[in-house]
């Protein structure tokens, strides 16, 4: 996962998106410049005035976490909570996986790659293909979402794992995002607390 992926704004003054490819990122809000260490479990924050320091990414993660306790997510008020450029995959079936002969389980088999535009609305995901077509889903009915490399993936009550990638967002704040909402809804419907998302959402 590139590194603007994973810190998806910035952990301290909250701007978004953060600029960069690869193992580097940029925050245009505070200037600092961001760069992940070998080993990948530290990452090196730059300062505007020369300093440089090692944070481990999980202190970081929390950072990002406490960002959005004190303040919510951002990005509301332009009808989405959140609205993207993605390419989309419909799992057409499963195929089975086999070690040595012996059958371990099986996968979904995904179908081709459907450019479009991705929504979050107030109850609703919504996938707009680029000939129009529209595919929607009430977030209620959504059974399970993860991240995955670089997509997220939701299955909802119907069936069937959808995929999706952004080619200028981060997968992982489309994660974030959606399980806020989702936690939210469902308190508001008194379904209780999620405390799982994967393999299936589960609330206590």
């Amino acid at each position: 996962m590139a590194l603007g992926d994973f810190l998806y704004r910035c952990p301290f003054c909250g701007a978004e998106p953060l600029e960069g490819k690869g193992d580097k990122a940029s925050c245009s809000g505070c200037a600092r410049q961001y760069e992940r260490g070998e080993e990948g479990t530290r990452i090196f924050v730059h300062e505007g005035d020369g300093r440089k320091s090692g944070i481990p990414a999980r202190r970081l993660a929390e950072r990002l976490d406490e960002l959005e306790s004190a303040s919510g997510p951002s990005r509301e008020g332009r009808g989405y909570l959140l609205e993207s450029a993605a390419v989309a995959r419909f799992a057409t079936g499963e195929e089975p996986v086999r070690f040595r002969g012996a059958l371990l389980g099986y996968v979904e088999k995904m179908g081709p790659e459907r450019a479009g535009t991705l929504g979050l609305g107030a109850r609703t995901l919504k996938f707009r293909e680029r000939d129009g077509t529209v595919h929607q889903w009430d977030l209620l009915d959504l059974r399970a979402l993860q991240t995955a490399s670089s997509t997220v993936q939701v299955s909802s009550v119907e069936g069937g794992v959808v995929t999706f990638s952004f080619a200028g967002d981060s997968p992982r704040w489309w994660e974030r995002l959606l399980k806020v909402h989702l936690r939210k809804l469902w308190r508001e419907e008194d379904r209780g607390e999620i405390f799982e998302f994967q393999p299936r959402i589960r609330a206590r």
